[in-house]
């Protein structure tokens, strides 16, 4: 074999071992491993739990896993939790009153490794400990996830359809809010609303105090627990409104009227710019308008 044909044997096999390892490296850099997610709060409702998490890193869904204690040792098979997607809390629930529950939950992605499972504080591979509620028969569970949104003088509260037990059904809500003064809590307030829409505006509030806002469901005469709170400060109300009125353009028609567009603009109560009114004024030619 000549020099020449050495030397491009050699170079091909370089060429070959560095497709190779950037292929590798591509894939190794594909299937890093998914961040290990973290528990976060499980809430208690009748007959089970709102499962809550930290979220991992990479994970375009999660496996849920839980288990029950015997009354003398935690299992070694744990159950799988229906459950797809990201959006949280996972609803756990056909639960036995006073028993104690764990659940753990690992991030998933197509292609990837699943994430390790979730641990405890110990490593026990444990996620979270607590004891279900017994359950109430047409006790509804509250709505899961209040969002408050701050307007002028007031907040808007939207909510969830809450998880319910079956033959439950929902006729109406309570929103209740509070607020503090000096460190003391003051009288709190209760508006009663019905099944439908899932959104209510608390209206005349203090502009700069923030309130605290939570909820219950109705089930016919039955009130169920309140949710967890959130928390919302009513913005101010805009001091002035300024107008202003802009020419558009003259024009004149067919017999002497001549018109004048014009555009009144201003603030709205969200300090955004807003069109008012648009129009045009008309006069008869030789007429002051």
């Amino acid at each position: 074999m000549s020099f020449s044909s050495k030397n491009s044997a050699t170079v091909l096999i370089a060429l070959t071992v560095f497709i190779a390892f950037s292929i590798l490296l591509t894939q190794v850099a594909q299937t890093q491993a998914l961040g290990q997610p973290s528990p976060n709060l499980m809430v208690r409702i009748h007959n089970g739990f709102y499962l809550y998490w930290y979220e991992s890193s990479g994970a375009t869904g999660y496996e849920i896993e839980y288990r029950a204690h015997d009354g003398t040792n935690w299992p070694s098979d744990w159950e799988d939790l229906t459950y797809t997607g990201t959006d949280q809390p996972a609803v756990l629930t056909g639960l036995t009153g006073g028993t104690n529950y764990q659940w753990r939950i690992r991030g998933t992605k197509d292609g990837v490794d699943p994430s390790q499972w979730s641990t405890h504080d110990d490593d026990t591979d444990v996620a979270y400990t607590r004891v279900a509620r017994s359950s109430s028969a047409g006790k509804p569970n509250p709505p899961p996830n209040p969002a408050v949104t701050a307007k002028p003088s007031s907040l808007t509260v939207t909510w969830q359809e809450p998880h319910l037990r079956e033959g439950v059904t929902v006729s109406g809500y309570r929103i209740k809010y509070r607020y503090y003064k000096n460190g003391n809590e003051q009288t709190g307030q209760t508006e009663s609303l019905p099944a439908t829409p899932r959104s209510h505006t608390l209206a005349n509030l203090t502009p700069g105090t923030e309130y605290e806002v939570w909820m219950t469901a109705i089930a016919g005469t039955i009130e169920g627990a309140g949710s967890g709170t959130t928390s919302g400060t009513p913005t101010s109300v805009p001091s002035k409104t300024t107008l202003t009125i802009t020419p558009t353009g003259a024009t004149r028609e067919y017999g002497g009227t001549d018109n004048l567009g014009y555009t009144v603009g201003g603030l709205a109560e969200d300090d955004a710019d807003a069109t008012v009114v648009t129009g045009a004024l008309g006069r008869a030619a030789g007429n002051d308008v």
